[in-house]
């Protein structure tokens, strides 16, 4: 239980630690996505979470929406026991529920790089890779749920993908990025 809630801090603090250093960043867009995933392949269950993509003017942030539930509530809901030995007890104040997540990823791209976060036993993990930019469009179009969306291509570490992208999407009341 202790390793988990070590792992929580570490992870929650961390993350807003970064995003802090972030304030001049105005929230321009918000999307809740339902993610699915198959953690084992011999089994066909998925697990399936809601995650917040925020969008803002410099970064987007994209992480489980119960995972930032849990960080506010360890933000309010923290306690800390000054012990007689010197020591410090950490914990959580009398019947809060920290939410559970299966993601425990947290994804921030910038302009210029892509930085993931995830725990690893007692680490925090994190990286950073490039952005991808060597988009290469394809004159093809398919409307998937009513959007129309343009076939475009990417090669990615040994590969190529193809994928299908917005044309533009509204993001506020003063127009369109694409």
């Amino acid at each position: 239980m202790y390793k988990k809630l070590f792992q929580s801090l570490i992870l929650g603090f961390s993350v807003l630690s970064y995003a802090q250093s972030y304030k001049q960043d105005t929230l321009r867009g918000e999307f809740t996505y339902q993610l699915k995933a198959k953690f084992n392949t011999q089994t066909d269950y998925r697990h399936e979470e809601p995650f917040s993509l925020q969008i803002g003017d410099h970064r987007a942030f994209f992480a489980s929406s119960i995972s930032l539930k849990g960080d506010s509530v360890m933000a309010t809901s923290g306690t800390m026991t000054h012990n007689p030995d010197g020591s410090i007890t950490l914990g959580w104040k009398k019947g809060v529920v920290i939410p559970k997540t299966s993601f425990t990823f947290t994804i921030i791209q910038s302009n210029e790089n892509i930085q993931y976060f995830n725990t690893a036993g007692m680490s925090l993990l994190t990286y950073k890779e490039p952005i991808i930019n060597n988009w290469k469009l394809i004159d093809e179009t398919k409307v998937i749920n009513t959007i129309p969306c343009k076939k475009a291509e990417v090669t990615f570490k040994h590969g190529i993908l193809p994928t299908f992208r917005f044309r533009m999407v509204r993001i506020n009341s003063a127009g369109y990025r694409d």
